[in-house]
């Protein structure tokens, strides 16, 4: 655990609140801009860590900044520690996927596809690979930007180009596995060098997760790593992709074609991937309203957080002086990465949309009660 003096400003102007949580880089805490009262992640390392992580990340960061990648606020030496301060996001794919019971409908998957190909298109465009998707990684925005999808952790990113030459890097085999073996590509399983196609296969899986709850190789009975990795490389191998996309629209069948089918230095066509899911939007009747799965679900948890804590409030203040004394219910409480809260009321079509509570209000913390009735 980091040591440090929790007054001293960062900067001069940001202040460290509590704790989010924590990983093999260092920790995250929130803070606050004590000028402006805007609420902030900050990361910390100590300047002793054997492998640094945050400067990388900071350099990726500033060098890839466009919608969906997390804002740099500030970035520096702090006491005897690396840090830096940015934007403060939301809840994860894998936190939201668990509270809507593990599986997103595919009009939220799709919503979030056509933001993820940006994303990823982006970051190639600047010259980096990812190599580390997976649904921790992706984070949603708060209070107005409560429909954007951000994407976090640069640590396994890799420039796959010179910036002055253009040059691709060259193709090599017997490579190691980097990102998280559920995720990763088959070519990466079989040892080669990642390129741009593997991050779009990479995506693929994550969606499939996303849309049908697991992938074929979970839950797979086996202790040792290597053997593990080996095994989800052959079903990967043996499974045909109509057999994975099972159940899902033809278009899911078509884009892991194209993907696999792409050279190693061959630029993925992003406009075609997002041409070919938002036709399949469209050709559903689906509207593109932000209205992800997830949104009912924090509405309903809030209202009986709000509930519950109104009703404990005037009990406690009906007594007078009796014995019985009537608290709020303390729930265990999974510390997440950080806070969430949505807002906003921006839709693209109003159309059968049902009538909405003031999300500018809603705030998914338990133990933040603020009126989300206008």
């Amino acid at each position: 655990m980091l040591q440090f003096d929790q007054e001293k400003p960062i900067g001069n102007l940001y202040k460290i609140t509590n704790k989010l949580g924590s990983g093999s880089f260092g920790e995250v805490f929130k803070g606050v801009n004590m000028e402006t009262n805007e609420l902030v992640a900050i990361k910390l390392e100590s300047q002793e860590a054997q492998m640094p992580q945050i400067k990388h990340e900071f350099q990726i960061l500033s060098a890839i900044q466009g919608n969906g990648i997390p804002k740099v606020h500030w970035f520096g030496q702090w006491e005897d520690k690396t840090v830096m301060v940015m934007e403060l996001l939301g809840y994860n794919l894998e936190q939201l996927f668990n509270l809507v019971n593990r599986r997103f409908e595919l009009k939220t998957m799709l919503m979030l596809i056509d933001q993820m190909i940006d994303i990823i298109s982006l970051l190639h465009s600047r010259g980096y690979l990812y190599r580390d998707i997976k649904p921790e990684n992706f984070l949603m925005g708060i209070n107005k930007k409560y429909s954007t999808i951000y994407i976090i952790d640069f640590g396994l990113s890799k420039k796959y180009k010179d910036k002055k030459t253009g040059e691709h890097i060259p193709y090599k085999e017997n490579k190691g596995l980097i990102g998280t073996a559920r995720y990763v590509s088959l070519n990466t399983h079989i040892g080669i060098e990642q390129s741009r196609r593997d991050d779009m296969e990479s995506l693929g899986y994550l969606w499939l997760y996303c849309l049908k709850g697991s992938l074929p190789w979970q839950g797979l009975d086996v202790n040792n790593r290597e053997e593990k990795y080996e095994l989800i490389k052959t079903i990967k191998q043996t499974i045909s992709i109509e057999d994975l996309c099972h159940g899902l629209p033809n278009e899911f069948v078509k884009y892991f074609q194209h993907c696999r089918q792409l050279k190693f230095d061959e630029e993925p066509d992003y406009k075609r991937f997002k041409m070919l899911f938002r036709d399949l939007f469209f050709k559903l009747d689906f509207i593109w309203d932000y209205q992800f799965d997830w949104i009912e679900s924090l509405q309903q948890e809030q209202i009986q957080s709000i509930m519950h804590t109104k009703y404990s409030k005037n009990s406690l203040s009906s007594l007078k002086g009796g014995s019985q004394i009537l608290k709020t219910d303390e729930e265990d409480e999974v510390q997440e990465k950080i806070e969430f809260k949505i807002g906003g009321d921006t839709q693209i079509n109003q159309k059968n949309v049902k009538p909405m509570l003031n999300l500018d209000k809603l705030i998914s913390k338990p133990n933040l009660f603020e009126s989300i009735f206008k």
